[in-house]
């Protein structure tokens, strides 16, 4: 080995010279730059302005009702808190709102076919409870069925062939079917829409009548019948019927005396053809005002009913109905009347003596009860379940009125 000049050997590696030959390690490589923020459904995010938009309208709309509800209340629109429990129909209302301006899969025209859909039937829903349509309009609305397959089927149509203004066709064509129920179809006098009516070739007119018997004192009435328009009043004989009706469908008049009491029954043949549809349809009914009336009892389907009993001395009278508009008149010949309503979707009115004393309890599903002045609710609230009212009267007969149903609108009236 050689030395160098300064004396070291030139084979022996210097501390350089190893630095430089071994391998330099590769630099480890740069992390992942973290994706932006999306933004969640509460919070702001780049991807999600329309959402929140969204959110801020729908809040801004909730807002808006809840200053109304407020205003109303401050000007003295509700007779009490309970009566706030009517405008149950505007979460209806708000939810279509939020489905138009609330963004989501479908498209703005869909969206905006459908809020409007919800809020028509809300709106229908709020004049319900208020009185202003009765509950049987949703009966009538069964009747357009045929009308729901014709919606379905252009829904399924615009949706295989990815139509969004064919699919939006279909609520718009929903709507007006139920503005058509609401405006049009509603029973009215003279005429009743109905569902489920039965049918023949042309109609008939029919009269009956038993004449009027010295030796009955009392007595009680059945009047079973389907879909029609449907009076009832005091007369001079013992029991009339008149009306008009489908060929060979004309109802039965019955009266049996026993021991000098009397059953009336009124009736119709049990042989219909069912189809779906409406017509008119009536039956008249007098009763014997000399008689005492123990009970008067309508087993009914869909009708609209006006029974007058004012000139009747009636102690109870008995309403059983699957859905039917009704107005009930009662008079002042008897010192205590019991008025008992059950039934489905019911929608009636009971005029009472201005100086009665009333008893008022009412149980259901859904029921909006409307009472005149002088009237106060002692119990339940408004729209659920049960609820009673009271009035004093002065002088005038006890009336209790008694209403089960599933969905029901009682007005009491007084004259």
């Amino acid at each position: 080995m050689s030395d160098d000049v300064n004396g070291q050997a030139t084979g022996q590696p210097t501390e350089g010279s190893a630095a430089t030959a071994v391998a330099t390690p590769p630099a480890p490589p740069a992390p992942p730059v973290p994706p932006a923020p999306a933004g969640t459904a509460w919070g702001p995010g780049p991807g999600n302005h329309g959402r929140d938009r969204g959110y801020r309208s729908g809040g801004a709309v909730f807002g808006v009702l809840l200053v109304v509800i407020g205003l109303v209340a401050l000007a003295g629109g509700f007779t009490s808190v309970f009566d706030v429990f009517r405008l149950w129909p505007l979460l209806v209302i708000f939810g279509g709102i939020m489905q138009m301006v609330h963004p989501h899969g479908d498209a703005v025209v869909k969206r905006i076919a459908e809020g409007l859909g919800s809020i028509a039937v809300g709106l229908v829903l709020l004049g319900n409870t208020f009185g202003i349509i009765p509950w049987t309009v949703w009966i009538t609305v069964i009747s357009l069925w045929p009308l729901l397959l014709v919606a379905l089927g252009i829904e399924l149509v615009g949706r295989g062939l990815h139509m969004t203004w064919l699919r939006a066709l279909s609520n718009v064509l929903l709507i007006l079917g139920l503005a058509y129920a609401v405006l049009v179809l509603q029973p009215s006098a003279g005429r009743v829409a109905f569902p489920f009516s039965f049918t023949s070739a042309g109609t008939q007119t029919f009269s009956d009548a038993r004449q009027h018997d010295a030796a009955v004192t009392s007595g009680s009435a059945t009047v079973k019948v389907g879909a029609t328009r449907l009076t009832l009043a005091a007369g001079d004989k013992l029991a009339t019927l008149d009306g008009q009706g489908p060929i060979g469908e004309k109802p039965m008049l019955a009266a049996s005396v026993t021991g000098g009491a009397v059953d009336v029954q009124v009736s119709e043949p049990g042989d219909h053809v069912f189809f779906v549809g409406t017509q008119d349809r009536s039956i008249d009914i007098t009763l014997d005002r000399a008689v005492r009336w123990r009970e008067v009892r309508f087993d009914v389907g869909a009708v609209a009913a006006d029974a007058d009993l004012s000139g009747l001395d009636v102690s109870n009278v008995l309403l059983n109905t699957g859905a039917s508009d009704a107005r009930l008149k009662i008079g002042s010949r008897a010192d205590a009347v019991a008025v008992d309503v059950s039934g489905g979707a019911t929608s009636i009115t009971v005029l009472v003596p201005a100086n009665a004393a009333c008893n008022i309890e009412a149980s259901s599903g859904l029921s909006n009860v409307r009472v005149p002045a002088g009237f106060r609710q002692t119990s339940g609230i408004v729209g659920i379940g049960r609820s009673t009212y009271v009035a004093a009267g002065s002088g005038g007969p006890k009336i209790t009125i008694t209403l089960n149903s599933g969905v029901s609108d009682l007005r009491i009236e007084t004259y």
